[in-house]
């Protein structure tokens, strides 16, 4: 499948938003839970519970606008969801850079990882030009 930056971590697929076809075979692949940290307004973003909702996942938003979003709430939200709810999960932005970022800073703050290991396992899983903004929030 083409998913959007398309990483798959600890069981779970990270990347961009799949389309409504993908959303179908995430399904079947026996994906379970949906996170999506796209803001509602976005274009595009309107359809993604519908979509995934229609294809029989549940579907959480954690809408996160930007770099102002990358707070300890937002991480705590998401470790909350990945604990509470049945996995294993489909984690999407619009193309995964948010999904990296969130990621890396639960493994921080809520995972107890060092900032050395959380930006290490962020590295894996895209952080690319976001790792000095998340390695400044992590200090």
């Amino acid at each position: 499948m083409s998913l959007p930056n398309r990483i798959e971590y600890c069981g779970h697929l990270l990347g961009g938003q799949p389309s409504e076809s993908q959303y179908k075979q995430l399904s079947v692949e026996g994906y379970k839970t949906v996170i999506s940290f796209r803001v509602p307004t976005e274009p595009g973003a309107e359809v993604s519970q519908a979509h995934a909702e229609g294809a029989g996942l549940k579907y959480i938003s954690i809408p996160v606008a930007g770099a102002a979003d990358f707070t300890k709430e937002k991480a705590n939200e998401f470790h909350e969801a990945l604990e509470k709810e049945e996995g294993p999960f489909v984690v999407h932005c619009k193309s995964g850079g948010r999904v990296a970022a969130l990621y890396t800073l639960k493994l921080g703050w809520c995972d107890g990882k060092s900032v050395d290991e959380a930006m290490a396992e962020g590295e894996k899983i895209g952080l690319g030009g976001l790792d000095a903004t998340i390695r400044k929030l992590l200090r």
